[in-house]
């Protein structure tokens, strides 16, 4: 099989995912995915003019993005449907931004969403929809198991309401390394920038999740946080690369995530969401600790092969308990387990063949 993937790769990390990722391992499994990139041309006229002359030429058996309008403009998609060519698009934040989407969605033969919860949004503008969550590569993300670190590890930006989590496990005492980008780190107020809220104020007051999102972003802001950089249980490392991202979450005791959107962790019910993270730590063999969520808890089972807390007490009783020494078999019979699972369930191939079958595309092997 081969799918002709639009693709706009910038460097950073919120793009090269996918290489390590869907590129990489479906075509472990025959199917060749051809990337084209829009950076490769001048100007967007250009780029569209050569996928059309592309998918004239070249046999493919679908076409993928997850660009809207502005990137693949909406006469090119009626063209290339017109070749006989099956349509696909994928919307890797609906949840975020549904309404990023609005103008095109409608026009492909199948829109795929990671998030359930804006679906009723897509329908009402007749998207032929199919759900299916983030996965991770079992060939890319590979178990190296050697010395565990008895702490906790944590790999990402600390903001927002994430700072309060991680103060709440360093002040009881709890050892935390965090893995940043961040090279200087002050006390400084920190949270995420606030023109990205700004710029999705207009799409955010249309429908609800939308709208605690604003609010949340709007407390974010006002709150004056202090990362406890002083205590001594916390440990401040640079940020790791995706190669070495399986070693990193294999070998600490446990691994911290969120499930919060974006600032919502402010609310005593946030809004919910799972991303890429969670399935990459258990596809590395990771131990992961994370607040409860009714999804997570659908794709991993609670206290076997993912620790799940549903209140503050909790999130610091089970961060204690299972940093435990002799908790350490027990810790590698869950890291087992999660890796296990996210084999068999959680794998990018999993996930294209349920869609491809949605589709009406042939199987692939």
């Amino acid at each position: 099989m081969r799918i002709l993937y639009l693709h706009i790769n910038d460097g950073t990390n919120m793009t090269r995912w996918q290489s390590y990722h869907i590129f990489d391992e479906m075509q472990r499994h025959d199917c060749s995915i051809i990337v084209f990139d829009i950076y490769k041309y001048r100007n967007i006229e250009e780029a569209n003019n050569k996928l059309l002359k592309y998918i004239k030429q070249y046999k493919v058996d679908l076409f993928m993005t997850a660009v809207n309008e502005e990137i693949l403009f909406l006469e090119t998609l009626e063209k290339i449907k017109m070749y006989g060519v099956p349509t696909l698009l994928i919307c890797f934040d609906n949840l975020l931004i549904p309404f990023f989407h609005e103008n095109i969605a409608n026009k492909f033969d199948a829109v795929w969403l990671t998030s359930k919860e804006t679906e009723y949004i897509f329908k009402a503008w007749g998207c032929n929809t199919i759900f299916q969550p983030y996965a991770a590569n079992p060939q890319f993300l590979v178990p190296d198991y050697d010395i565990e670190k008895e702490r906790i590890v944590f790999v990402g930006t600390p903001h927002g309401s994430r700072i309060d989590r991680i103060n709440s496990l360093i002040d009881a005492r709890i050892p935390l390394t965090v893995h940043t980008d961040i090279i200087n780190f002050s006390k400084n107020i920190i949270s995420a920038p606030l023109n990205s809220y700004v710029e999705s104020f207009i799409d955010g007051i249309r429908y609800p999740i939308g709208r605690r999102l604003l609010i949340a972003s709007v407390i974010d802001k006002l709150t004056k946080r202090d990362l406890h950089i002083e205590s001594k249980y916390l440990l401040m490392e640079k940020s790791i690369s995706f190669e070495d991202m399986a070693k990193i979450n294999c070998n600490y005791a446990l691994v911290l995530s969120f499930t919060d959107a974006k600032s919502t962790g402010i609310f005593s019910n946030p809004i919910p969401i799972v991303n890429l993270r969670h399935f990459e730590i258990a596809m590395s063999g990771g131990l992961q600790f994370t607040t409860y969520s009714d999804e997570l808890a659908d794709y991993f089972e609670e206290d076997k092969e993912i620790i799940l807390c549903k209140s503050n007490e909790e999130y610091i009783e089970k961060a204690k308990f299972y940093l435990c020494y002799n908790m350490k078999n027990q810790r590698m019979k869950m890291k087992l387990a999660a890796r296990k699972r996210a084999e068999n369930d959680h794998t990018w191939f999993n996930r294209f063949s349920k869609v491809f079958k949605f589709i009406g595309l042939n199987k692939i092997t």
